[in-house]
């Protein structure tokens, strides 16, 4: 196959070679030098596995199966693996990325989502293409048809939602025209603002930047996700009125949530932040097992900070902002606010000291 070739070439070819060496170079393995194993139907998946997770142990970042053909097979893979793991010592759990590229693997994509042990599916463009026998024309491997294929948009919209509703990454698919930054640069951008992917593939170092630029959001969202957090902390996190482009704008805990994501995804992606976005960098246990991130906003005239919230880290389906102090209580209050909106008649109520 092309791949293969190609990777050979990278091999034998001194010019290729000063590139991919650097794949090769690494001291210490980690999302560089994670690797890439075999199909699970393949006969040398076992020994992949065998061979990475015995030599590498608990330094190997990650292991991708390509091609599983649905989720019996991913469910094979993981199992082998660990099995592996446990038989070499490692201590902790390997995780596992897939490349969701066949109809069956699309098929089950949700309850692949699902394995607690998957952190990450991938969309294999040309092999999904491929595997249409002719029925997809060449040209939606391209920058402009994988976007306008319906095929191939339902394939990518169906992996991206079934990642969101298990709270696992969704990555997109490789753009072949990597000296086209203008093309890449579209293409990241529609796959993070139209398709709800929050991480996409490269296949040469000059388009990191360019898929890191384009996924991360504007100044100007940065700096309106901050004007509407403070002035929600100064309303106590209560519903508030902010003008965007001359119309007032109710924001309340549902949108107060998506602006701090918003300010997390800008802090990942490298921008620099004013003084007033200031982001808990380490996940906390909260009471009860779960763990939880500390938004901390600090007000412009430089007043104390104010701890006002938790965000729930990626393990919790449905995370929010709330008040940490007398949470519970507010909840209690607002059920029977609600359980008197739903009366019938009137209550009275005798209020006294006896």
């Amino acid at each position: 196959t092309g791949a293969y070739w190609g990777h050979r070439w990278a091999h034998t070819v001194p010019l290729l070679w000063r590139f991919h060496a650097v794949h090769h170079s690494s001291e210490h393995l980690d999302w560089l030098a994670a690797s890439r194993v075999h199909p699970v139907d393949h006969p040398s998946f076992a020994q992949d596995v065998d061979t990475l997770v015995g030599r590498a142990g608990d330094r190997l970042a990650f292991l991708m199966v390509p091609k599983p053909r649905h989720l019996a097979d991913l469910q094979q893979a993981i199992a082998h693996i660990d099995q592996v793991a446990r038989g070499h010592g490692r201590g902790l759990a390997l995780p596992v990325h897939a490349l969701v590229e066949t109809h069956g693997a699309l098929r089950d994509v949700f309850a692949m989502a699902a394995l607690p042990r998957v952190q990450i599916l991938s969309f294999g463009l040309m092999d999904f293409v491929s595997a249409h026998r002719g029925a997809i024309p060449q040209s939606a491997m391209g920058v402009q048809g994988q976007f306008s294929h319906p095929l191939v948009l339902r394939a990518k919209l169906e992996i991206a939602a079934a990642c969101h509703a298990a709270g696992k990454v969704p990555s997109h698919c490789v753009v072949t025209e990597f000296k086209d930054d203008k093309a890449l640069a579209d293409a990241a951008r529609r796959a993070s603002r139209e398709l709800g992917y929050t991480r996409m593939w490269s296949i040469h170092p000059n388009q990191i930047k360019v898929i890191v630029d384009a996924f991360a959001p504007s100044v100007a969202e940065v700096d309106e996700a901050i004007q509407i957090l403070l002035a929600a902390q100064a309303a106590r996190w209560a519903p508030i009125r902010h003008a965007q482009r001359g119309q007032d704008q109710l924001h309340d805990r549902a949108s107060y949530r998506y602006f701090w994501q918003l300010i997390q995804r800008a802090r990942r992606t490298g921008q620099p932040l004013p003084v007033e976005a200031q982001v808990a960098p380490e996940p906390r246990p909260e009471p009860g097992g779960r763990h939880m991130l500390e938004p901390i906003l600090e007000a412009r005239v430089r007043l104390r900070p104010m701890l006002h919230g938790v965000i729930p880290h990626q393990e919790l389906p449905e995370p929010r902002i709330g008040l940490l102090f007398c949470r519970g209580f507010m909840e209690m209050i607002e059920g029977f606010v609600h359980f008197l909106d739903r009366a019938e008649g009137p209550f009275y109520f005798a209020l006294g000291t006896g």
